[in-house]
């Protein structure tokens, strides 16, 4: 199952903390409804996130709560994430037990926590056991 999202990259610092001294590399804003529509976004402070010569603050922010100034966005993009349930742990056991099938192997975020690092690690799994045992079983290098 996925979730439909909405990412805007911009400039306008009003999403994170009031307090500078607080701002991280991820800040997080929730909204509470009467309706139980509650809502959180996600802003991602990239110049924590990685080393850009800039005094400028440039933020991600995933679903946003409160306005964004539209002057200081770039880019806003939609797309999807996969939902992590009970249904998601149930499919990542069942495709672990069918890798390597017909010679087929799967690969992705969404097998572990959903996180880009995750789907380098599926991926860097499957590469070690495709790569342990050539055809003679001989023991080969090891990936990273």
């Amino acid at each position: 199952e996925f979730q439909k999202n909405t990412a805007v990259l911009h400039f306008d610092e009003s999403v994170l903390p009031g307090k500078k001294i607080a701002w991280s590399a991820w800040n997080y804003l929730s909204t509470k409804s009467s309706s139980g529509n509650d809502a959180v976004s996600v802003s991602y402070l990239i110049n924590k996130l990685q080393p850009i010569s800039t005094t400028k603050s440039i933020i991600v922010t995933l679903n946003p709560v409160t306005k964004i100034d539209k002057k200081k966005i770039v880019k806003v993009i939609d797309y999807e994430h996969p939902l992590f349930n009970n249904k998601t742990v149930l499919a990542q056991k069942d495709i672990m037990n069918m890798q390597g099938s017909r010679g087929l192997y799967f690969s992705g975020a969404w097998l572990r926590y959903g996180f880009h690092e995750d789907g380098i690690l599926s991926t860097k799994k499957i590469l070690n056991q495709l790569l342990e045992f050539d055809g003679n079983s001989r023991k080969m290098l090891k990936i990273l």
